[in-house]
């Protein structure tokens, strides 16, 4: 009982700040939607949960810096999780202000929807703190319960059922593939905690990792599916298609994020005497993905099923600097990681924005005609989206790029280097595509598409953010440099 007593003297209940102010807003939002109407709950909640999530970032400022363990060590706060829990308050912040505007299209529940976002974002961060199989699964599974039901919200279109039908049934084989791999790890080695499982593996003879390898593939598949990597990609483009589009940013960004910082620490803390033996596959996974999704995308004449293959293609960038097995590929995953969310995020508040009743935008690329002169910021703001989400200078897709490729360089994988900077040039030509709707082709209604002030300023602080990102990168660099530093 001793040996126990130091730990439960370093236990704080700072350390587990953020999710328990999303918490507290979650009960106050319950509160709150028992004494607000319908139309009062449209208007107000998306912003109390706006407020809730303020109240997480500050709880996250000022969290003591370092490394710290609760638990036995099975929760870590460290700066590979306090960076992406940062990245998911953003994406909720996102999704919640897409919600707000995307409200007239729920027939009922947008008190439910708001909570769901807070919800899954609760679960996201427990994901970015979780050192243990066991402990990752139910945050996981917080997150994906939550987001099998945002899938489904638009009731009565069967696209929007079919979506969460499939994601479901496919979630629920991760889920089994995941609790699988981790019963055959915790055979290999009898521990679930990764600092257990990682010393189990360094004292197993050479030829006894057969089990722990296994299992280790099987977890690694089923957050493939997070993440909608090759071979796991599938359910992706129409899922996208038939959710509601805030629930699509959420899953193109939060979502995504939750894979691979769930993948990061799994990797380098539990199952880091594999990495000579998987830098080839997941180098061979890396090029498939973005093979798939980049050259999938060509194909596409619906903008959120384009988006849905560009994050596969992205996903296989990211999946570069996993396998790099290095400081600077995980640096450069989450610098990735951020250009990638402003990009996004701003891609979809445009596609909500132009395609409101009346205005005869769709999501179908083809009624974007003449979008520049209907819109000329709308227009401009998704130009210089999609143009950092192919590479281009000077905008902060071209520098997570380049941190990617200099990682991969660094770590002997330059024939992936030049897989990646082929599926650069294939991604220009889908992603000019839509610019040439926008700037070259006549509208078919010229009538101007008229945005709020707050819509107005909500794209300009997301291009402020690209070209920062692509502008002025020392201090973001000093961020993302300390992601490695706890591990």
């Amino acid at each position: 009982m001793n040996a126990a007593l130091p730990m439960a003297a370093t236990t704080s209940w700072g350390l587990f700040a953020p999710e328990l102010a999303l918490c507290a807003a979650l009960v106050g939002l319950l509160a709150l939607e028992l004494t607000l109407g319908e139309h009062e709950r449209r208007e107000r909640l998306p912003w109390a949960g706006i407020a809730g999530v303020a109240m997480a970032f500050l709880a996250l400022w000022f969290q003591a810096p370092g490394t710290h363990t609760a638990f036995a060590g099975l929760w870590t706060v460290d700066p590979l999780a306090r960076f992406f829990k940062g990245i998911f308050l953003l994406a909720a912040t996102y999704a919640l202000y897409m919600s707000r505007l995307f409200a007239d299209r729920f027939e009922r529940g947008h008190g439910e929807y708001t909570m769901l976002i807070l919800t899954a974002c609760t679960g996201m961060c427990a994901v970015a703190s979780s050192s243990d199989l066991l402990m990752l699964f139910v945050a996981l599974e917080t997150v994906t319960l939550s987001l099998y039901i945002m899938c489904a919200f638009l009731r009565s279109e069967s696209a929007s059922i079919e979506a969460a039908i499939k994601y479901l049934l496919l979630g629920a084989l991760a889920a089994g593939l995941y609790l699988m791999g981790a019963s055959l790890l915790y055979g290999a080695t009898g521990a679930t905690a990764y600092a257990d499982v990682r010393l189990a593996l360094a004292g197993l003879e050479p030829g006894a990792h057969g089990a722990a390898t296994l299992g280790a593939l099987m977890i690694f598949s089923a957050l493939s599916f997070k993440i909608a990597a090759v071979p796991f990609q599938l359910w992706a483009p129409d899922v996208y298609q038939g959710a509601p589009t805030p629930t699509t940013a959420y899953l193109a960004t939060a979502s995504k994020a939750v894979g691979f910082v769930a993948l990061l620490r799994f990797f380098s803390s539990a199952i880091p005497a594999f990495a000579a033996d998987w830098k080839i596959f997941l180098g061979v996974l890396s090029a498939a993905t973005m093979i798939y999704g980049n050259f999938g995308a060509l194909l596409q004449t619906d903008l959120k099923r384009l988006l849905a293959y560009s994050s596969i293609g992205h996903a296989g960038y990211l999946l570069m600097g996993v396998a790099c097995f290095s400081s600077a590929g995980m640096s450069a995953v989450g610098y990735y990681m951020l250009a990638y969310l402003f990009a996004t995020g701003v891609a979809f508040l445009v596609l909500i924005l132009a395609s409101t009743p009346g205005s005869g935008i769709t999501s179908e690329i083809a009624s974007f005609r003449g979008l520049g002169r209907r819109s000329p910021l709308m227009a401009a703001t998704l130009l210089l989206a999609l143009l950092s989400l192919a590479g281009l200078p000077p905008l902060g897709g071209f520098f997570a790029k380049f941190l990617i490729f200099v990682a991969a360089v660094d770590s002997k994988l330059i024939w992936l280097v030049v897989i990646g900077v082929l599926n650069v040039v294939v991604s220009l030509y889908y992603y000019l595509q839509v610019v040439r709707q926008m700037y070259l082709c006549e509208p078919t209604i010229t009538t101007p598409l008229e945005v709020s002030p707050l819509a107005r300023s909500w794209q300009y602080a997301s291009l402020a953010a690209i070209l920062i990102l692509g502008t002025y990168v020392e201090p973001f660099m000093k961020l993302v440099g300390k992601i490695a530093s706890g591990l």
